[in-house]
């Protein structure tokens, strides 16, 4: 099994199209966490470091910086 790949994060507190597009323009993705009864974080994440580790197949990845533990990629959206 492949080891999980660090992941640095930050914690985003605007929502909303117009925020999203400015992330994406600073070259970030927008991110949500979801699960185990916990409540749901809304991140930004690097798009050069997210990308590489989509394109080697991981599915999990360890996070730092705003958040910290492991997470699963269940679901990626193209636009």
């Amino acid at each position: 099994m492949a080891q999980s790949e660090d992941l640095s994060v930050e914690v985003r507190e605007e929502t909303g199209t117009n925020k999203v597009k400015k992330l994406r323009a600073a070259g970030t993705i927008p991110a949500v966490i979801y699960g185990h009864g916990g409540d749901t974080v809304s991140l930004s994440v690097p798009a050069d470091a997210l990308s590489r580790i989509i394109h080697r197949g991981q599915r999990i990845v360890g996070l730092t910086g705003g958040v910290t533990g492991d997470a699963f990629i269940r679901d990626v959206q193209w636009d």
